[in-house]
């Protein structure tokens, strides 16, 4: 095996354990198991996403607030002081 080949295949073990370190359960698992794991655990990561978002509306919402470009209002502030 040329040099170059080894450089590429330790860089890519190198990334697998990284993975196999930040995917939870991924520890010990061969890279076609871990590519399917982590597959997954982003799938419920942008859930959770999701549904933190929608928290965060409706708790918007129900306080009778809203935040615009960083400015905290209240439904019966008004967008322009002129």
């Amino acid at each position: 095996m040329s040099g170059g080949r080894r450089v590429v295949r330790g860089s890519v073990r190198m990334k697998v354990r990284r993975l196999q370190r930040l995917v939870p359960g991924g520890r010990g698992l061969q890279p076609d198991r871990l590519f399917l794991r982590t597959a997954d655990y982003i799938l419920h990561l942008r859930l959770q996403v999701n549904v933190l978002q929608a928290l965060s509306k409706l708790s918007k919402h129900a306080l009778g607030f809203m935040v615009l470009d960083g400015v905290l209002l209240d439904y019966g502030t008004r967008l322009n002081n002129s």
